[in-house]
């Protein structure tokens, strides 16, 4: 997850805003309640505006993912399509939260960056605009949708919609339970180390467990210890885990979902507070650049303690032949 920042140079038409639908013909609405009937608990149905010219704009893998325990975010890209007018351009999007039944949340709302729009024909959703909705600020569970609306030039308009659900166990509000589920946070600790393809080096890889560092000419040697090092391909920095030195059993590394960027990491930070999919953890993480975010599960892995559970974040530099990179590692070691 690479981090991005874009200018927040004020383009009031264009900026981005969480539209509430219906304009001035909303005022008779019903909002949000924490009845468990979401049609009597929200009134009003979705007025989403009419489609006009969406071939022009393609919407790909637009979805929620998990970031904690209790919130959300939307992942996805927009762009202007290969077979569009080259004027065609995006102007703004906006998101609309409606349960399943299609009436509108209007008192619900992700929070989201804004972000102005220049000649633009591409959007990265979560690197953009980090949508993020707290489950926790509205009280009725079940299944809700999340409609995309896109606005580009030439008055074209797309939508689409994914779903997403609050579970029940969500929706308990005895003290008890809030207590009961504070307690069992597990709080990670941060080290820095930094792994160098030199042969002079201290450390090419890393045993993450016990932060013990290993130099290049070790590496193969303690294959079943290393949990990542770092390799240069094609004038690019590599981190891999001790499978690719022959290990059997090995960490695994992916990238880390919740969204957070440099510096935006919580204090204190706990193990919840991050979210990857098991499914697309692998034995090496390419692409590592500054404020890239990644989780690895090392073979000691103890989801009760959190011991075997890490974040790092990435920040290499290159030098002649060689690379080093400097990691930000989050773990549990005592």
């Amino acid at each position: 997850m690479q981090l991005k920042k874009l200018s927040l140079a004020a383009v009031a038409a264009l900026s981005l805003t969480f539209f509430a639908c219906g304009g001035d013909s909303s005022s008779g609405s019903t909002e949000g309640g924490s009845s468990s009937s979401s049609s009597s608990s929200y009134s009003q149905p979705v007025d989403l505006p009419t489609v006009s010219g969406d071939s022009a704009i393609t919407l790909s893998n637009f979805k929620t993912v998990p970031v904690t325990q209790t919130s959300i975010k939307l992942t996805g890209t927009v762009s202007v399509s290969e077979v569009a007018d080259s004027t065609v351009y995006l102007d703004s999007v906006s998101i609309k939260l409606a349960t399943s039944d299609g009436y509108l949340m209007n008192d619900v709302k992700f929070s989201m960056n804004p972000i102005a729009y220049s000649n633009r024909q591409t959007l990265n959703i979560t690197n953009e605009l980090s949508p993020v909705l707290d489950l926790t600020s509205f009280n009725t569970c079940g299944s809700y949708k999340v409609y995309l609306i896109v606005y580009a030039t030439n008055k074209i308009v797309k939508t689409d919609s994914t779903t997403f659900s609050k579970s029940e166990s969500l929706c308990a509000t005895e003290e008890s339970s809030s207590s009961s589920s504070e307690s069992v946070k597990i709080a990670m600790t941060t080290q820095t180390v930094t792994l160098s393809t030199k042969t002079s080096a201290t450390a090419s890889g890393i045993d993450l467990d016990n932060m013990v560092p290993y130099t290049s000419d070790a590496l193969q040697s303690n294959a079943a210890s290393i949990d990542l090092y770092v390799s240069r391909e094609n004038g690019e920095a590599i981190l891999f885990t001790g499978k690719e030195l022959g290990a059997t059993s090995y960490a695994k590394i992916g990238e880390e979902e919740s969204g957070y960027n440099a510096g935006e990491v919580p204090n204190p930070v706990y193990t919840s507070d991050f979210s990857y999919n098991a499914g697309n953890l692998t034995y090496y993480a390419d692409d590592v650049s500054y404020g890239n975010f990644y989780v690895v599960v090392t073979p000691e892995y103890d989801a009760a303690t959190g011991k075997g559970f890490f974040v790092i974040m990435t920040n290499p530099s290159t030098a002649d032949s060689d690379v080093s990179v400097e990691l930000t590692v989050w773990g549990v070691w005592n």
